[in-house]
């Protein structure tokens, strides 16, 4: 009898948490997934997204800066007809292209007004105001819903460009 190598192990477990239909339709992930809705699957000792890690085991090593696309928009499917490679501008055009921005002009949004904003332009002024009295960004960044990198990314002025740095630094 023959040993099971580690490879065909994590194969095994992988097939283990799809549910493989026709060759044409989804193949839907039933296993673990992230909150926004890509399936995850531990593999060599790292969790990886479903979708990537089927792609390598159907076509190869994907290079870091590349992100693996749905043709079929379903995050949950990792059937391999259904995936291509691109860059983030790639992704980002299909989704245009194919009309699943919710709001067509969000790129466009600042602020108060962009979809995603967790913060609003009187946090923003109140954020820089707690580091001018020498506050510190993680003391900051705990007392809103963000993260100590996007309080230092608004104090640099690499986040919330529509508002006037200088007047913001200054008071």
């Amino acid at each position: 009898m023959s040993k099971i190598t580690k490879l065909d192990y994590e194969t095994i477990r992988f097939w283990s948490k799809v549910d493989v239909l026709r060759e044409r339709e989804c193949w839907e992930w039933k296993g673990a997934t992230t909150k926004s809705g890509y399936g995850t699957f531990w593999k060599d000792g790292a969790l990886v997204y479903a979708h990537r890690a089927v792609y390598e085991m159907a076509v190869g090593q994907i290079q870091d800066e590349l992100f693996v696309c749905h043709h079929c928009d379903n995050r949950l499917c990792v059937n391999p007809r259904h995936l291509f490679l691109g860059t983030c501008k790639d992704n980002y055009d299909d989704m245009i292209a194919k009309g699943r921005q919710a709001n067509s002009d969000l790129t466009k949004r600042c602020g108060n007004e962009h979809g995603c904003a967790k913060l609003t332009d009187v946090d923003v002024r109140q954020i820089f105001a707690l580091n001018r009295r020498g506050v510190k960004p993680k003391e900051i960044a705990d007392r809103f819903p963000v993260t100590i990198t996007h309080v230092q990314k608004i104090l640099s002025g690499k986040a919330w460009k529509h508002l006037n740095l200088k007047e913001l630094k200054n008071g």
